[in-house]
């Protein structure tokens, strides 16, 4: 490998993408930077702090994606095609431990289970994919929730919005159209409360949550409020808490019917670009840089509402792998800055809510690779993220 990128590096040297060369060289003979960590021995960490890290299923082939993107697509497509924009930009990004896993195989679930426990994360947030009476991506969540030796506290967050070619820039070439309607609000509630019965579902006061990820797209919430919780109560679950995602700046929980938030950071997050400051490897960059422990300090000294909400953080932001040089980036995630964050919303969390009934944090995510944001062991810092995940949690004992 050494040898390759060696060539490969001297035989674009008088190229103008040298540069970009040279950060993937660097990075595959120097993997390693002072901030790598290796998989430390220990047992599950039991704390009172839950860390609920968002989880993405699409790491397997589907009909939809394959008529979409070409036979095979999955989110490693994407993520193994990026490169370097600019100087320390941290691209391609590669899987460590657990490889580039294929979610139709058993055992890889099993294997992240046992890795996130072992490091303090409670529970996985499933994305959950429904079109108008269907699911999709729903193989993976299928066999975790027919398999009840999977111990893993979870939860959903529908993620409502249509499925278009938007990394593409074809936003108007819809994949999976999202309809809304009494019925089909009706239709998703039904395909949900078998799990909401399920011993693993997250729950608050005995309240089983769901998030919904836009709720400004449906325009008539407060129905589907209404038939959702009456739904459940006709299914035996007297309570549910309805969340939405603050996404696009949503903040009116209460007047629409709903129960809350659950932050999903990079939305809401308001801090100065620094685009400017950086020095591109090749021309056309139309996208944002921000810098990340400004963004973080900002993030983590908000002020909680009159209403319940659930703090977020995430581990980075760097859509690069999707959108090229459109990307969104929020430069200089570490795992140091990355556990500053996460203690000081852990803390304010736990010093903001007394006993078990809130004491939830969200983490953005568990293994979004091609969003550049996952707790997942990479080539490059390998467990150093897990490892502020388990510093912080046990501050919290059980």
């Amino acid at each position: 490998m050494r040898d390759f990128f060696t060539q490969l590096r001297n035989a674009f040297r008088l190229n103008r993408k040298s540069i970009a060369i040279d950060q993937h060289y660097n990075f595959f003979t120097n993997r390693h930077p002072s901030s790598f960590v290796a998989d430390q021995p220990g047992q599950p960490v039991k704390s009172r702090l839950k860390l609920i890290a968002y989880y993405l299923t699409q790491f397997h082939p589907i009909p939809e994606n394959n008529i979409a993107w070409g036979e095979g697509f999955t989110e490693w497509s994407n993520t193994s095609r990026a490169y370097p924009l600019f100087e320390g930009h941290y691209q391609p990004r590669l899987p460590a431990s657990l490889g580039y896993y294929d979610l139709r195989i058993s055992d890889v679930m099993e294997k992240q289970i046992a890795m996130a426990k072992k490091y303090g994360v409670n529970g996985f947030c499933f994305y959950y994919y429904w079109f108008n009476g269907r699911r999709l991506l729903e193989q993976p969540l299928n066999r975790f929730l027919d398999d009840k030796s999977l111990q893993m506290e979870f939860c959903f967050c529908w993620a409502n919005g249509n499925w278009t070619r938007k990394w593409d820039g074809s936003d108007r070439e819809i994949i999976a159209e999202q309809r809304y309607s009494a019925s089909s609000y009706h239709d998703i509630v039904r395909d949900m409360i078998p799990a909401f019965h399920d011993e693993r579902y997250i729950r608050v006061n005995n309240k089983p949550i769901v998030i919904i990820y836009q709720v400004h797209d449906i325009p008539n919430i407060k129905e589907l409020c209404k038939i959702w919780r009456a739904a459940c109560a006709d299914a035996g679950i007297p309570e549910i808490l309805i969340l939405a995602s603050n996404t696009f700046n949503y903040s009116t929980p209460l007047e629409d019917g709903l129960d809350g938030i659950a932050e999903f950071p990079p939305h809401g997050l308001t801090t100065r670009s620094i685009t400017t400051q950086k020095q591109f490897f090749t021309g056309g960059f139309s996208g944002r840089v921000y810098d990340y422990a400004a963004a973080a300090k900002l993030a983590s000294e908000k002020e909680f509402p009159d209403y319940f909400y659930a703090m977020g953080v995430m581990v980075s932001w760097d859509n690069t792998a999707r959108v090229g040089n459109r990307s969104r980036i929020y430069d200089g995630s570490s795992p140091e800055a990355f556990r500053n964050w996460l203690e000081a919303s852990a803390q304010k969390t736990m010093g903001q809510h007394s006993g078990p009934a809130h004491s939830l944090l969200f983490i953005n995510a568990w293994n979004e690779w091609a969003e550049g944001t996952y707790l997942e062991p990479d080539q490059h810092f390998g467990y150093a993220y897990l490892s502020a995940c388990r510093d912080v949690a046990s501050q919290y004992p059980e």
